[in-house]
């Protein structure tokens, strides 16, 4: 009889075990499952970068820019808008946008994402009658981005896509000095010299020769001294004063106004300094076009 009670309490205490340690490992597992679908799926992030991009651009083109930047890293003194930091750009306010076509078609060219970064082009196509404005350009009828991300987060509170950098390379255009470059359709401008005028003034005066060039059936109107900037190699930016005598130290001034069908057009744009300038670029901006020429 002894025997026979060590026995079957020996079977209850296996049995115990077995079951103990069967919950103990679907316990495991099941941990093991949890963490995995919060790694690999609950953690992913909501949104592809593409569909980041591709948000950010409708919410700010649409005139939502609260919207538009949740979309952006939120860090925003790091973020790059057209060659531009974000905190100096984003104060420009919207011009309602053309009210004629149908919404804007985004089509997802490339995608690469390596590690918590990504990189997406993106095509657009603008569907309206006119263009709009964003961030100081006209959009043309059809426009290629590219935007640069990150992914943010954490592995408690789940990761995002955010945009560090949009660019775009057909709004802004980077060319060597003395190139002619196409600024809107049959329209083209080219630097000619930039150099420094033997001049007796407490300040120190420069002038760039400028071209343009109009190809088209139909008059169109300039403006140089709006047009063109130059960035010293320090990054200080110089702009031609709106009134300075200099103006007339090199002719033809070039003022500006109507450039008739298959006429060229050449002149000088003057700029006024308290120091030496040492240019490293030369930019021309319009509502169109963004053109950075190297100076060597």
């Amino acid at each position: 009889m002894l025997d026979e009670g060590i026995y079957e309490e020996k079977g209850w205490i296996d049995t115990f075990k077995n079951i103990f340690g069967k919950l103990l490992l679907l316990g495991i597992v099941l941990v093991l499952i949890f963490l995995l679908a919060k790694t690999f799926y609950f953690n992913k992030p909501k949104q592809s970068p593409a569909q980041v991009a591709i948000s950010y651009l409708q919410a700010e083109q649409s005139s939502q820019r609260n919207l538009a930047e949740e979309f952006l890293l939120p860090a925003l003194e790091k973020v790059e808008i057209l060659g531009e930091k974000y905190k100096d750009i984003s104060r420009l306010s919207w011009i309602q946008k053309e009210k004629e076509g149908v919404e804007p078609i985004f089509e997802t060219k490339e995608i690469k994402i390596k590690g918590k970064d990504a990189q997406v082009k993106i095509l657009e196509k603008t569907n309206k009658k006119d263009g709009w404005i964003f961030f100081d350009y006209y959009l043309p009828k059809q426009i290629n981005f590219e935007a640069n991300l990150i992914k943010i987060g954490s592995w408690k509170k789940g990761y995002q896509w955010r945009i560090t950098k949009i660019n775009s390379p057909d709004l802004i255009l980077e060319r060597k000095f003395g190139e002619r470059v196409e600024i809107r359709e049959n329209v083209f401008v080219k630097p000619i010299q930039f150099e420094k005028l033997d001049f007796p003034a407490t300040r120190k005066i420069y002038s760039l020769e400028i071209e343009y060039e109009n190809s088209s059936n139909e008059a169109i109107f300039i403006y140089p001294f709006s047009d063109w900037r130059i960035i010293e190699t320090s990054g200080e930016i110089f702009s031609p004063p709106p009134v300075t005598s200099a103006v007339f130290l090199r002719e033809p001034i070039f003022y500006g106004g109507e450039l008739k069908p298959a006429e060229i057009k050449k002149g000088y744009v003057m700029f006024e300094a308290e120091k030496e300038i040492s240019a490293k670029e030369i930019i021309f901006k319009n509502m169109e076009k963004k053109v950075i020429f190297g100076v060597e």
